[in-house]
């Protein structure tokens, strides 16, 4: 009897020792499995990101808006900033609104086309309204009229372009200079009865330095002597034209005959308005001169415009508003 108790307590004994072993396992196990986890997978740490999409909406962006523009006066040879503003809006909201689309252009179909390629915004007028603005330039050559302000836009979503126009007035500007190089005309030595004896330093280079394109004037007076006034040679006595070389063509009788102070038409000028800065003729006349006959009474002298005033150009019908010196030295003939 007391052999079959051993037996019997034995083998509690040993089913204890079987439970207590798995459950030993067990813990380990899942212990282990949770270390692996946070050490391979990070499960066990946690951190948050801000996510931001933007979705661009259906609608497109319209430019329902520009600020008016008026008449612009030019600036004789020189450019004019013109400053403008427009609205764009877009239902989908402010943020579907493309800035870097925002363009504007002056266009005239006869002139060329002046434009703004990065117009600026500057601020948002409500959730669906945004502010441009836009300055282009326009030239003292550029032409007179009415003229066309388009402005564009698109938006990020749907990306067709949308402008809208309006028109404003570029006045016309009259407006001449002489080269600083030729503002006084000279002669050689000449004598009583010589003809058709021409300057030695002109042509007399006339700049457009606006964008009215007319015909010239020029005003001649007499010329007095230096040393006795009495003596003159009439204004009656120069021819001019526009060009020189052989033949004298500004010596012509069909040229242009001036008289004493009285404006006369340079025959076949027209002082188109052009780029003077790229010195090709562009915006300039030539003018020529030349003393077709020397009256034979003449005593020797010098003879200038210094008495009665210099000799002007300017537009048909245009107030006076360049002018120059001439200067004959005359000598008794040899």
């Amino acid at each position: 009897m007391k052999r079959g108790k051993s037996r019997s307590s034995n083998n509690a004994h040993y089913l204890i020792i079987a439970v207590v072993l798995v459950l030993v396992i067990s813990v380990i196990v899942f212990s282990s499995y949770d270390l692996l986890e946070k050490t391979i997978t990070g499960f066990a740490s946690s951190s948050s990101t801000n996510l931001s999409i933007t979705l661009a909406g259906p609608n497109n962006s319209v430019v329902n808006f520009i600020s008016a523009v008026g008449t612009i006066t030019p600036i004789e040879y020189n450019y004019t900033e013109i400053n403008f503003t427009y609205i764009v809006t877009d239902v989908d909201g402010v943020d579907d609104i493309n800035n870097s689309a925002a363009t504007a252009n002056f266009s005239k179909s006869t002139a060329t086309t002046r434009e703004n390629t990065s117009c600026i915004n500057f601020g948002n007028k409500n959730g669906t309204a945004r502010n441009f603005s836009c300055s282009i330039r326009l030239w003292y050559f550029d032409q007179s009229g009415t003229w066309t302000v388009t402005a564009y836009s698109n938006d990020l979503g749907n990306k067709t372009m949308n402008y809208t126009s309006t028109t404003f007035t570029f006045s016309e500007l009259k407006a001449l200079a002489i080269g600083t190089s030729n503002r006084s005309l000279s002669w050689d030595s000449i004598s009583p009865g010589q003809r058709n004896k021409t300057s030695i330093n002109d042509p007399t280079i006339i700049n457009n330095t606006g964008n009215f394109n007319g015909t010239l004037n020029v005003t001649a007076l007499n010329l007095l002597g230096q040393t006795d006034s009495s003596y003159q040679i009439h204004a009656e006595n120069f021819t001019l034209g526009l060009t020189t070389g052989a033949g004298n063509p500004e010596c012509n009788i069909t040229g242009s005959n001036m008289t004493n102070n009285t404006a006369v038409t340079v025959i076949g000028s027209f002082a188109n308005q052009g780029n003077l800065s790229i010195q090709d003729g562009s915006g300039e006349e030539q003018v020529y001169y030349c003393l077709r006959v020397v009256n034979t009474n003449l005593t020797s002298q010098a003879y200038s415009t210094t008495a009665l005033g210099s000799w002007t150009i300017a537009y048909i019908n245009r107030p006076i508003i360049i002018s120059q010196t001439s200067y004959i030295n005359m000598y008794p003939k040899i």
